[in-house]
């Protein structure tokens, strides 16, 4: 029986198809946005949240909530604790890299070229 294998890396949902895949050692191609957890380096970590009217990242224990309202919030997380506090200075580039996740998926996904 093979034991089973933890991950502590910083992950979302959208990294399980190609996390599965790898272990499979299935090649493919695609331009879709996950991540194989295994090969994923300390940079690349990040989580992607979204509800109806808020998206948002966490990446480097900051946490960048974007809302329909225009407004961008953003929290440092405490993984011990499990706790976020109101960062009152917005990082700027965080606040871009969550902007653009969500854009370019938006776009890519009207034009018909998040198939491909």
């Amino acid at each position: 029986k093979t034991p089973a294998v933890k991950h502590t890396k910083l992950v979302s949902q959208i990294d399980i198809m190609p996390t599965l895949f790898g272990y499979l050692n299935w090649t493919y191609t695609t331009s879709l946005y996950g991540k194989d957890v295994r090969l994923m380096q300390s940079d690349d970590e990040r989580a992607l949240i979204g509800n109806y009217r808020t998206l948002g990242m966490i990446k480097k224990n900051t946490f960048t909530e974007i809302n329909d309202r225009k407004q961008c919030n953003q929290y440092q997380w405490d993984a011990t604790t499990n706790q976020m506090t109101v960062d009152k200075t917005i990082n700027p580039f965080y606040k871009d890299l969550t902007i653009s996740y969500y854009q370019t998926a938006s776009e890519r996904f009207k034009s018909g070229t998040m198939k491909e």
